[in-house]
């Protein structure tokens, strides 16, 4: 169970004329495995607040989104990075500094958030500490206990309760409030059709790392079949019918599919697609708008392109 007692709260205190936030949690993990979680894209997708692209690296360079598109992306910077101990960047206005210590078979965990506006102290506790709470399960190997956010607002009122009036002036960012409505599912399901269905859901399952959610058919013919994107969405297919077949409503014809798919690590993952075979039709590089990106075909000729660019934030209304 999740600890809430007033013992686990972070403290406030004063850093160089700014404000600091402190969490100090004792982990039953050794500092390597806190490591890839902190740093790792599975690990910060189970508990850090956006998704993270750029390079783990003294002066690299990162950017920032919420995967529900709550609000712009914006950027920080890397500026200690000594693996599995320190890691230090900036987080938009905000410097994020995380130190790992070695304690008998665990480790201790001392998260740092330094900012200069008091008035959003208890917020921002309310949402690390649900954060580290969601680091925590994640190390463990159990199911999240809710979705982020879910907690904050019992959590806001122990931070000011705990920090005072003057730290809880401003309230959550738009689309964090509670009771906020969420995002809907996805309800665009790209489809297309396969000479051989079956090697074709091996190879997006193998080369790309989509999830088979669902194969309708038998050994030979898959009538339906759906492949989940781990962050989000996913894609329908099929086997094509002949040319000539009258009652082909959906006449789809192979190797004409093309899809822009989002990946928070388009490194690793351009990598996994090489060793799996895929055939690069453009490498990896950087765009003028900001994404990393390469493409490739599929064995039955459809094109895929992978990168970091999520499109623009939805608009209220």
């Amino acid at each position: 169970m999740t600890d809430t007692s007033d013992n686990s709260l972070g403290t406030l205190e004063q850093a160089d004329g700014r404000w600091r936030l402190r969490f100090v949690r004792e982990l039953p993990h050794p500092p390597e495995q806190v490591w890839l979680a902190v740093t790792g894209q599975e690990g910060l997708r189970a508990w850090f607040p956006h998704l993270v692209t750029g390079a783990w690296q003294p002066g690299g360079e990162l950017g920032f989104v919420d995967p529900e598109g709550r609000g712009p992306r914006f950027g920080g910077e890397v500026s200690l990075h000594r693996p599995p101990a320190l890691l230090e960047f900036s987080w938009g206005e905000d410097v994020l500094r995380l130190e790992i210590a070695p304690r008998g078979d665990g480790c201790t965990l001392t998260f740092l958030d330094t900012f200069e506006e008091l008035g959003k102290a208890a917020r921002d506790a309310a949402g690390w500490h649900e954060c580290l709470d969601l680091l925590a399960e994640h190390l463990d190997g159990r199911p999240a206990s809710g979705r982020p956010g879910q907690r904050w607002a019992e959590l806001n009122a122990r931070y000011t309760a705990a920090l005072g009036a003057e730290a809880a002036v401003l309230g959550p960012p738009p689309g964090w409030e509670p009771g906020a409505p969420q995002p809907p599912a996805p309800q665009v399901w790209p489809s297309l059709r396969a000479r051989d269905a079956r090697a074709l859901i091996r190879f997006l399952v193998d080369a790309f790392g989509f999830e088979e959610t669902v194969v309708h058919g038998d050994e030979t013919h898959v009538h339906h079949a759906q492949l989940s994107w781990p962050p989000g969405g996913g894609i329908m297919l099929g086997l094509a019918r002949p040319e000539d077949d009258p009652e082909d409503n959906w006449p789809l014809r192979p190797g004409t599919f093309g899809a822009y798919v989002v990946t928070d690590d388009p490194d690793a993952l351009h990598a996994r697609a090489v060793a799996a075979g895929a055939e690069i039709t453009s490498g990896l590089h950087n765009t003028d708008y900001g994404s990393r990106d390469f493409a490739a075909r599929d064995p039955e000729g459809n094109r895929w392109s992978f990168g970091t660019y999520r499109g623009e934030p939805r608009t209220a209304g």
